[in-house]
């Protein structure tokens, strides 16, 4: 779900779990907007 751009919020509570924190610890790196965003951000 993550993969296919489902936020993290929704993926937590189908997944049923209570901490966001959880969620965000073990699925967080898959979500496919990440990492351009994070480059984007880089100056040179």
């Amino acid at each position: 779900m993550v993969i296919a751009g489902v936020p993290l919020r929704r993926v937590q509570i189908l997944a049923g779990h209570s901490d966001y924190a959880t969620t965000e610890k073990y699925y967080a790196h898959l979500t496919p907007e990440g990492d351009d965003e994070a480059v984007a951000k880089l100056t040179y």
